[in-house]
């Protein structure tokens, strides 16, 4: 598990909705957007940890970049 300090996203995300319990989820997705040192935007959408995990693995200054600190 990864904490992230609250302030990092500071302005950075928008709150869609707020979690009532008991939670009934049925499908998490997860949108990723950056953009690269040249300016080019890219945005990734996924639902299965295992694609984060192998596109950290395929990128890793972009694991970096994301704060993650995912092992070889």
């Amino acid at each position: 598990m990864q904490y992230l300090r609250e302030d990092s996203f500071e302005g950075l995300y928008e709150v869609l909705g707020h979690l009532r319990r008991p939670l009934d989820i049925k499908l998490v997705r997860l949108n990723l957007e950056w953009r690269d040192s040249e300016g080019h935007e890219f945005e990734t959408s996924m639902t299965d940890i295992q694609l984060l995990r192998n596109l950290f693995q395929s990128y890793p200054e972009l694991a970096k970049a994301f704060g993650s600190n995912m092992k070889k």
